[in-house]
């Protein structure tokens, strides 16, 4: 698990997949020195995972050709053409891994009059 610039998980990095949630973020804590109280939601969730580089997958999800996984419903297609527009690496394996975010709460809420 990688955790560095307020605890953020970014794309093409490494994860060691394990039991339980791998967190993509985290909140910041009060010896952060401005951190501040926010309201979040916690998102968990399961997310495509190269096995062999153990990074998250960027699938091509949405789309009308035969490797959008709406179309084909193939993981491996999806993958395979994510990552290949992603400009990242994919050894052609498809695994799953357990995440969970915080997602900032903001929809919705009406500004301070």
């Amino acid at each position: 698990m990688v955790q560095r610039r307020g605890d953020l998980h970014f794309a093409g990095e490494k994860i060691d997949k394990h039991e339980g949630y791998t967190p993509i973020n985290r909140s910041g804590q009060p010896e952060y020195g401005k951190s501040r109280i926010w309201p979040v939601k916690l998102y968990r969730g399961v997310q495509p995972y190269d096995p062999v580089n153990q990074t998250l997958i960027v699938p091509h999800v949405y789309g009308t050709d035969a490797a959008a996984y709406g179309v084909s419903f193939n993981w491996k297609k999806a993958a395979a053409a994510g990552m290949a527009d992603a400009g990242a690496p994919f050894s052609g394996k498809v695994d799953f891994i357990k995440t969970e975010m915080l997602w900032p709460l903001t929809h919705m809420v009406a500004p301070r009059q």
